[in-house]
């Protein structure tokens, strides 16, 4: 009797064992991302509290708010340029935080640290924002760019992008136009020089253009995001079918992965980075513009679509971390502000489904 039960025990053990093995061969719990998605705020343009700058552009276009910057608290900052002012959406509403003249409206706007700002304006001017006072951090000029070779004479410098690194030290991009060619350096600056040059582009007037570091892999070197102690620079691949992203440490490629297009895309953009991988703004030839979400492999986690033909996306930025994205857009009659945030979600996956 007693050896009866014992094996049919056995009998129902390994019946039981058998089936978990199948269910865990059949069904597998997987892990996913994806975005939701919340219009925060919407406007139009105009000059009054809570409302954008824009205005007709020289070629026809339109000019409108320079860059966005999310604080730690949660805070959504813009550049109003056109209205020469800074303004920041917290929980009771919009509040100007700085309001100055024509000629010193940040056109680049990035956070440092808990509460500051760096704003910049297109010719190299670089100030802190802190609790409504303004201070100015430096003013770049050709000079104070060691390296650069000769250009002729200067024409031009204009700052192309900024944000901080893990020290808020400004990481700017520098571009110096002269009679004889044209250079541009991103570069960490530190009492008003660069402390660290992450990559340069040199072009002559006459003959092909030299870069630094030379493994940056070949095709026009375009945006770039800075993390922690490292950048991730992109170029472009092929006839605007893909892009090679590279990850750099102290100036040199460590890594790269290609995010390859079915179609071709009209724009591309880094907009910031998380711990492992960036997230990007593109458009295409539908002018329908597109925040993903990919691995440091170049793989998509996920994708939105952020403005449709007719709008316009004015800015987008990642907060320090990744965890969140704001974008702002519109067309000529008002915009939206957009709040985008990776979500984790478990499902159950069967086989042959």
């Amino acid at each position: 009797m007693f050896v009866f039960l014992n094996r049919r025990g056995m009998a129902i053990g390994l019946g039981a064992v058998a089936i978990l093995v199948l269910l865990a061969w059949w069904v597998r719990l997987e892990r996913f991302e994806r975005v939701v998605l919340s219009i925060v705020a919407d406007g139009t343009w105009g000059a009054a509290p809570g409302q954008l700058g824009l205005l007709k552009a020289r070629d026809g276009g339109w000019a409108g708010p320079g860059g966005l910057a999310i604080l730690a608290d949660g805070s959504i900052c813009v550049a109003d340029t056109q209205n020469a002012r800074v303004q920041c959406l917290r929980q009771g509403g919009w509040q100007v935080t700085w309001q100055g003249k024509a000629a010193e409206a940040p056109r680049l706007l990035a956070a440092r640290g808990e509460d500051e700002l760096l704003g910049a304006t297109s010719d190299g001017v670089i100030y802190a924002y802190r609790d409504g006072e303004r201070s100015s951090l430096v003013t770049l000029t050709p000079a104070a760019l060691p390296g650069v070779p000769d250009v002729g004479r200067v024409e031009r410098l204009l700052l192309e992008g900024m944000a901080p690194d893990a020290a808020g030290r400004p990481v700017v991009d520098v571009v110096v136009l002269g009679r004889l060619g044209s250079y541009r350096l991103v570069s960490t600056i530190e009492g008003g020089r660069p402390v660290r040059t992450w990559f340069s582009v040199y072009q002559p007037g006459q003959g092909e253009s030299v870069r630094v570091p030379r493994d940056l892999g070949p095709g026009a070197v375009g945006s770039w995001t800075a993390g922690a102690s490292d950048l991730y620079v992109e170029t472009r691949s092929g006839e605007g079918f893909a892009r090679t992203i590279f990850r750099l440490e102290n100036g040199r490629p460590v890594q790269s992965f290609t995010i390859n297009f079915s179609s071709p895309i009209r724009g591309f953009s880094l907009v910031g980075g998380w711990a492992d991988g960036v997230y990007t703004l593109t458009w295409d030839q539908d002018h329908v513009y597109r925040v993903t979400k990919y691995t440091a492999q170049g793989r998509r986690l996920w994708e939105a679509v952020v403005a449709r033909p007719g709008e316009l996306a004015w800015g987008a930025t990642a907060e320090a971390g990744g965890g969140t994205i704001a974008v702002l857009a519109g067309n000529e009659t008002g915009w939206q502000m957009l709040v985008l945030k990776s979500e984790t979600k478990w499902h159950l996956h069967i086989r042959g489904r």
